[in-house]
């Protein structure tokens, strides 16, 4: 019910997924234990979708917790640009489950080329508060950590300007100083690895 909802399908949509028993041979392959061999780029090419790889994760945003204790609650072995938890406004009351992406185009990217991707396929850039509820997540346990040490996480979604110039924050890990949360600028050429945390529109 939550996808319908984030996909804002209306009645006669919902009634086609029906109709077309393509619903019913997920939920039967589900309930056998399949769907853990699917290979979901694949999946989304056989239906016409495009094959965007991504991970997603379910992540909690305390707006109660002021954004430094965002921050610590992230375990960075450094902060790069402290002013980062002052220059990126946050505004939210209580505490909300979000579920959020981590896009991956496989090929290097300018920054107007990824926004252009992410909108085509029905995605935003995701505030900034989500990507401190990411990190947060990527510090609980051994299942996430490693996450962030294997690629950049870029947030287009959040700006910052000095000097003229754009800034974005992103998630990075290096051999010698571990996971840290820092700022670029986003008028670079984005590796082929890197991950853009997004959500749908």
């Amino acid at each position: 019910l939550r996808f319908v909802q984030d996909q804002s399908l209306g009645s006669s949509h919902v009634q086609a997924l029906i109709e077309t028993g393509c619903f019913a041979d997920i939920c039967e392959a589900a309930k056998r234990g399949l769907l853990g061999g699917v290979d979901r780029t694949n999946f989304r090419k056989c239906i016409g979708l495009d094959a965007t790889d991504f991970a997603a994760y379910d992540v909690v945003v305390d707006y109660n917790h002021s954004r430094e204790r965002m921050i610590k609650d992230g375990d960075y072995a450094s902060v790069r640009d402290v002013t980062i938890a002052e220059d990126f406004p946050i505004s939210g009351i209580g505490i909300h489950e979000v579920s959020v992406v981590l896009l991956h185009f496989d090929c290097t990217m300018r920054t107007d080329e990824v926004l252009t991707a992410m909108d085509k396929q029905g995605y935003r850039g995701a505030k900034i508060e989500y990507l401190f509820a990411l990190g947060k997540l990527f510090a609980l346990g051994e299942t996430h950590r490693d996450d962030q040490a294997n690629y950049q996480i870029v947030d287009l979604g959040s700006l910052r300007q000095e000097h003229n110039c754009n800034h974005v924050p992103l998630l990075c890990s290096s051999a010698g100083e571990g996971r840290t949360l820092s700022v670029a600028v986003p008028g670079i050429i984005w590796r082929a690895n890197a991950r853009f945390l997004a959500v749908r529109k």
